[in-house]
């Protein structure tokens, strides 16, 4: 009996076993599939353009998806529905009064073969399913700070979530409160700037929060930004002297179709530099300015019709002053050029005359580029055009290039007078505008002297400066082979009166008046007037020259006219405007001639550079030249190479339309 007792116990273990073991079986996918909404969910209703709602929530771990239930005050259910997504469009469910939104957790699981879910914990909120909205939203664009303000009514209250769409693309700028907000737009600030045919779209929907949930509603009328809302009128110019009579402007974007750059001189017209189109950079750099000239830099605005001024003008005045940066140089002897301005290395030899483009200048040496080479050469022993160097400090008509002045008392010299001398063929580049050579530290030397006649109201206008050695002797030569013959019966100009020109009688012995007469007066030589084989003007340190008035450019009248090989232009004749003209000279250093009232040279310089070699030919423009803008390179008259390559020095340079060599990136 014991055993069978025995067994009946065994037996009633492995019932109860089973039966848990069933249980289990039974229990645990339940178990296992349970899952629940996180207590800090979020959900965010957003109203669509259909009226439908996009409720949205925190996702929950180990779940398969979700159910949404929406149960009005009463208790009927208004909406149900399952989605896998973490949210579900609601219908429209306005009119509804307050309602309670809950949204649970489901897991799936199997139990013996068949499918179940298990619904898990859920998250609810109580809210009006009335979207919120807003009237009206209101922007208020300000050019002066780059920002526009925003503005807002409604009946939800004055919180409300910005967006702007630009593109096609929409995004969320922010949510604001207090029924407003501003903006910044531009470089570091929250927007960039619209672009020009760009348009920013913003909208403001209207924010209802609670505890666990947030709802937008309807959108106020959307309201465009445009570039043109945050421009001003206000140019605000600012003008940097980059050195070298190079000027860089920079100004405030303003409204507008573009800006125009202007300029004048003293007295002038404005005239137009540049014209630039609104969308490029609010800089512009100036070419090269004309040395010792004041002048007037403006800026202004343009609409689409081209002559209507919508901003501005802001102007500015400029002095500008002497500069042998970007000038025209010549080698009076041959040169050595160097790497360095310490002389290091020799680059190549620069022959005389040749033309070259300062670059810069260090100590008293001259970076040039002069071929193919850029490097440096004395300067000391190079001519510089003073129109590039000093500009309107002086005035300048170098007669020599086109009419020749050079006369015997108003009477002709055959073959001279009213010609181009020899080796003056490529200083006139065009009418009124020449090439004036003359030694580099003699230029410096004439700066106080001109400034001091210009202080008084006067100009020094230049007839001569450097002087090929080849037309002294041409001259020479020429005047002396007519110097023995009687004058001619009238002046060479009709308008002068043979009266009036103070003639003496003839030679005791001689028929008429003779050139020689006129020029010696028994006390003079033709040597006194023109150098028989090598003149000071041959070395670039010697000048022709006379006053002008500066405000009206009208020469000052002295004894003679200029280039009259005559004693009548001697310093013993000299009338008071001569006097004041040499004082000028004498004072900054420079010696005169006894028979020329018009010629005054720098013998110091001469001797202290040890000058001696009389330069043959004349100077050209043919070479490499830069107006602060871009390389160009010249024929002997002054014209630029366009649209070609050609071969300099051996190498390769390309110019584009305008000029500008085209660099090698």
């Amino acid at each position: 009996m014991f055993k069978s007792k025995k067994r009946g116990l065994a037996a009633a273990f492995a019932a109860v076993g089973l039966i848990i073991i069933a249980v289990l079986a039974w229990m645990l996918p339940y178990w296992l599939a349970g899952s629940s909404m996180a207590e800090n969910t979020q959900i965010t209703l957003e109203l669509q353009s259909d009226g439908s709602i996009l409720a949205g929530w925190t996702p929950a771990e180990n779940c398969d998806g979700y159910v949404v239930t929406v149960t009005s005050s009463g208790g009927d259910t208004l909406f149900e529905a399952s989605t896998v997504q973490p949210q579900c469009s609601l219908p429209d469910l306005s009119g509804s009064g307050e309602a309670e939104l809950s949204v649970s957790t489901w897991r799936s699981f199997s139990r013996f073969g068949s499918e179940r879910v298990r619904i898990g914990g859920a998250v609810k909120l109580k809210t009006d399913l009335e979207p919120p909205r807003l009237d009206s939203l209101e922007m208020t664009p300000d050019p002066d700070s780059k920002t526009a303000a925003f503005s807002w009514s409604g009946a939800e209250g004055d919180t409300a979530r910005l967006s702007l769409t630009n593109g096609g693309e929409t995004r969320i700028i922010g949510d604001y409160s207090g029924g407003g907000c501003t903006l910044s737009f531009g470089e570091g600030a929250e927007l960039n700037m619209p672009e020009y045919g760009e348009s920013y779209v913003f909208e403001a929907a209207a924010v209802r929060e609670g505890e666990n949930f947030v709802f937008y509603g309807q959108s106020a009328p959307a309201v465009t930004l445009v570039r043109d809302d945050l421009l001003g009128l206000d140019l605000n110019m600012k003008c940097d002297d980059k050195g070298h009579n190079i000027y860089e402007l920079s100004w405030d974007e303003t409204k507008g179709e573009g800006y125009r750059i202007q300029l004048r001189d003293s007295g002038g017209e404005w005239q137009t530099i540049a014209e630039l189109d609104k969308t490029a950079e609010h800089s512009y750099t100036t070419g090269r300015l004309t040395p010792f000239e004041d002048f007037e830099i403006r800026i202004l605005a343009f609409g689409e019709n081209m002559e209507e001024t919508i901003a501005g003008p802001e102007s500015t005045s400029i002095r500008t002053g002497a500069s042998a940066v970007y000038a025209s140089v010549w080698p009076i002897v041959d040169l050595e050029m160097y790497d360095s301005a310490a002389r290091s290395t020799v680059l190549c030899t620069v022959p005389q005359a040749s033309c070259c483009c300062v670059i810069a200048e260090e100590g008293d040496m001259f970076l040039v580029r002069y071929d193919s080479f850029i490097g440096y050469i004395d300067s000391s022993y190079c001519l510089i055009n003073l129109p590039d160097y000093i500009g309107h400090l002086c005035a300048y008509d170098i007669t020599n290039s086109y009419d020749s002045l050079y006369m015997v008392h108003e009477f002709e010299i055959p073959e001279v007078t009213g010609t181009v001398v020899a080796g003056y063929e490529n200083v006139e580049l065009k009418e009124g505008e020449y090439l004036a050579p003359l030694l580099y530290p003699v230029a410096q030397k004439l700066i106080p002297a001109a400034q001091s006649a210009l202080a008084d109201g006067y100009r020094i206008k230049i007839y001569d400066s450097f002087r090929p050695n080849m037309a002294t002797r041409s001259i020479y030569d020429l005047t002396e082979s007519i110097i023995q013959n009687p004058l001619p019966e009238a002046p060479y100009l009709e308008d002068v009166d043979i009266e009036e020109l103070n003639l003496p009688e003839p030679f005791e012995g001689a028929e008429a008046v003779t050139y020689y007469q006129l020029v010696t007066n028994g006390v003079y030589d033709l040597a006194n007037f023109l150098a028989r084989s090598g003149s000071y003007h041959n070395l670039g340190i010697a000048m022709d020259m006379t006053l002008e008035t500066a405000d009206t450019g009208e020469e000052l009248e002295m004894q003679t006219r200029m280039h009259d090989l005559s004693w009548y232009s001697a310093t013993r004749e000299n009338n008071q405007n001569a006097y004041l003209l040499a004082s000028y000279m004498t004072a900054a250093g420079f010696g005169g001639l006894t028979s020329e009232w018009w010629h005054f040279q720098d013998v110091d310089t001469k001797n202290e550079l040890n000058l001696t070699n009389y330069m043959w030919s004349g100077v050209t423009s043919a070479g490499w030249h830069h107006d602060g803008k871009g390389w160009l390179y010249c024929t002997a008259d002054g014209t630029a190479y366009r649209n070609r390559t050609i071969q300099i020095g051996g190498a390769d340079f390309t110019f584009d339309s305008s000029g500008y060599l085209i660099e090698n990136k």
